[in-house]
């Protein structure tokens, strides 16, 4: 019993039935920068020291960039084998549900051809939606940029002002990452069963899907909207409880503490203390 519910947690991690995560990559950082003081030449041009300090500095960043380079591919490699491994283990996990089966080795062989196209879908998916938020976010900052221009000369603005700047990109990040949401939502609970039950790959699941989809279009969105629903209340739950959990924890450690205080003080105005050390 014990290694099936271990083997059922494991299908549950990488399948991402348990959580889900984001991956995200960043590196950056500017070269040292110098700035030569405006001073007549006297004699031959001499490289100051901290010229010479700063040219090391460079060659040396220049030196690295090939360990950082193979760090980030090698970060990339890792990321899209575990996309590989989320895409594959979906349908281990899909026949560990349906078959009260605790098995890997033949549903990860069985489901290959499904678990493979899954990962494309995944790898264009991730792709796109890299492009949008790139897009998104050069919008974003070149408001960002021109606001600061602009503060400097107008320094006070309207809330109709801030609203009518930031309110467009902001608006368009909440559309896409609902969208995505829902996507994903139906990707889960509707094609990749139909992948598995018609041994299918993703485009002809997927048209198979809209089929249904049209002839149940209230029933789809009725669930979708009690599954927002549901999750907005379980987030809130989860926030209520975690607060509650917290506040417990910090009374009943002031009560420990506090406890602990006064009797402390109450053994030091007895001199009880005192008598035992004295003894």
């Amino acid at each position: 019993k014990l290694k099936k519910w271990l083997l059922l947690l494991l299908m549950a991690v990488l399948s991402g039935a348990l959580f889900s995560g984001n991956f995200t990559f960043h590196y950056g950082g500017d070269l040292p920068k110098v700035e030569a003081a405006n001073a007549r030449e006297t004699g031959p041009i001499q490289i100051p020291p901290l010229l010479k300090r700063c040219t090391l500095d460079q060659h040396h960043s220049l030196a690295v960039s090939p360990f950082v380079l193979g760090i980030f591919l090698l970060g990339v490699v890792l990321f899209l084998l575990l996309m590989w491994l989320a895409a594959r283990f979906q349908f281990v996990w899909y026949q560990a549900v349906v078959k009260n089966d605790a098995s890997i080795k033949e549903p990860f062989r069985l489901f290959k051809k499904e678990g493979n196209s899954l990962f494309k879908f995944y790898l264009f998916l991730g792709l796109v939606t890299i492009m949008i938020f790139v897009g998104l976010g050069i919008w974003l900052f070149l408001i960002i940029k021109d606001s600061l221009i602009a503060l400097k000369q107008f320094p006070s603005w309207s809330w109709n002002t801030w609203v009518n700047l930031f309110g467009q990109p902001i608006v368009a990040f909440i559309l896409v990452f609902l969208f995505l949401i829902v996507l994903s939502r139906l990707v889960h609970d509707f094609v990749i069963p139909i992948m598995a039950l018609e041994d299918i790959s993703f485009r002809p699941a997927w048209h198979r899907f809209l089929e249904i989809y049209r002839d149940r279009l209230k029933e789809f969105w009725k669930y979708l909207f009690v599954y927002l629903g549901l999750a907005i209340l379980t987030t809130i739950m989860i926030f209520i409880l975690m607060i509650a959990v917290g506040l417990t924890i910090v009374i009943v450690l002031a009560a420990v503490f506090g406890l602990l205080y006064f009797l402390l003080i109450y053994l030091l105005k007895a001199n009880f203390l005192f008598k035992v050390l004295a003894i």
